[in-house]
């Protein structure tokens, strides 16, 4: 018989999710900057010139197999899909009588994402880029603290790829780093303070960033503080701001469903107002209406005509218990009801006759009838204003309460906030 191996000479099986993950992160050979800016170096813009003109030019160098859009500045952003076609358009250099000059975007060509290794603490940051070079990485911070005047290190790292695509994980030496999505804090203006822009492009007046005062900066300011976004006793700068949270979840947003910023702001704001799905979500949980039965939005209105032949008699509302006398007919011909709170004893009759006011007792109002009701029992005498006391005698039904005094049935806003809808 053979001898038996070794255990530790045995080749060691990958787990399927580690192989899965490895297999995710492409070759460094293969990514190039896919999204490229082409600038006109003469005094006139590149919209000076014919659009199917430069159209026609890039076409002759890529081929037809690419996007192309017109920034703010006045520029060109195209994204290519190989790397063939990157290296040819960053040879470009001139368009009819125009020079011109093919550069990398400065931020679209690179992605950032965060690994947290305790082993990795006392690593600098500067071995982290040498060690990961061949997998994409070209820089490499540290996320820092700051308690009591001291800085202190984390075992957080943001990694920044040379990538549109950010790999699930990098190898470390003999470390498997798992790579989360970094969401960077919202870009504030520091001339208007508003959200989404810089400085540089800022059309906007300078504003002091304690008080949003147009007429001095907050180095001497020494007013209360006044927030220039949400008008909150905070300064513009204060992480406790409403729309500091607004705009860091649009950029959660963005990274997370690797949108573009306008399209993650219109898909955050359509998503604050609530959905359609939302608005059916809340409205199921009202009762449903049988076949046959008519409703209004006022519960103190019953039903104005009587429905076709052979259709089922109308109920009153669930939250109004009315009983009614039997009847030996049910043809399906339903008489009007009585308006609520129409019931007028005896006792209430005396009261006002003794003070000078005679008034004959109403008729006797006839009631819908259909099945399961149960024959009106009488009501026992009150005072004249009293408010309807339930009745704990067997076979008495529960008195109606009045419409001010009448409790919110499931019809009703089920919270406050829904009250608000």
């Amino acid at each position: 018989m053979g001898s038996k191996r070794n255990f530790l000479d045995r080749p060691q099986k990958r787990s399927r999710t580690e192989a899965l993950l490895l297999e995710k992160t492409p070759p460094i050979s293969e990514k190039f900057p896919k999204f490229l800016v082409m600038h006109s170096e003469t005094e006139k813009p590149l919209s000076k010139l014919s659009p199917f003109l430069v159209a026609k030019v890039i076409e002759g160098v890529v081929g037809k197999d690419f996007h192309a859009k017109k920034m703010s500045s006045g520029d060109l952003l195209i994204q290519i899909n190989t790397k063939r076609q990157s290296d040819a358009l960053l040879t470009l250099n001139s368009i009819s009588d125009y020079r011109v000059t093919v550069t990398t975007h400065r931020t679209l060509n690179t992605v950032q994402g965060v690994i947290s290794e305790d082993d990795l603490l006392d690593t600098p940051e500067e071995e982290v880029v040498e060690g990961l070079a061949t997998q994409g990485v070209t820089a490499a911070r540290r996320i820092t603290l700051r308690r009591d005047g001291v800085e202190l290190k984390t075992k957080h790292i943001v990694l920044t790829f040379e990538s549109t695509s950010l790999p699930e994980v990098v190898r470390a030496g003999y470390l498997q780093c798992r790579i989360c999505p970094y969401v960077p804090n919202p870009l504030r203006c520091f001339k208007c303070r508003r959200f989404g822009h810089g400085s540089r492009s800022c059309r906007g007046t300078n504003k002091c960033a304690k008080c949003s005062s147009k007429e001095h900066v907050a180095e001497t300011c020494e007013n209360e503080p006044l927030c220039s976004n949400c008008e909150g006793h905070h300064p513009a700068y204060s992480r406790s701001c409403p729309v500091w949270k607004q705009e860091k979840e649009i950029l959660a947003l963005k990274i997370k469903e690797n949108i573009s910023y306008i399209d993650a702001k219109k898909r955050f704001a359509f998503v604050s107002k609530g959905s359609y799905a939302q608005a059916v979500h809340r409205g199921s949980a009202r009762p449903m209406v049988s076949t046959g039965t008519q409703t209004s939005s006022d519960d103190s209105r019953l039903p104005l005509g009587p429905p076709s032949s052979g259709a089922v008699p109308v109920a009153l509302p669930s939250n109004r218990k009315v009983d009614a006398p039997p009847s030996a007919s049910t043809s399906g011909t339903v008489p009007k009801a009585p308006p609520p709170n129409r019931k007028v004893d005896a006792a209430a009759s005396a009261s006002t006759s003794g003070q000078g006011m005679t008034s004959p007792a109403p008729p006797a109002a006839s009631v819908p009838r259909g099945r399961g009701l149960q024959p009106r029992t009488s009501a026992p005498q009150r005072k004249p204003g009293e408010h309807p006391k339930q009745s704990t005698s067997a076979g008495q039904p529960e008195a109606i309460a009045s419409p001010t005094e009448e409790p919110m049935d499931e019809s009703g806003p089920r919270s406050d906030e829904d009250a608000l809808l």
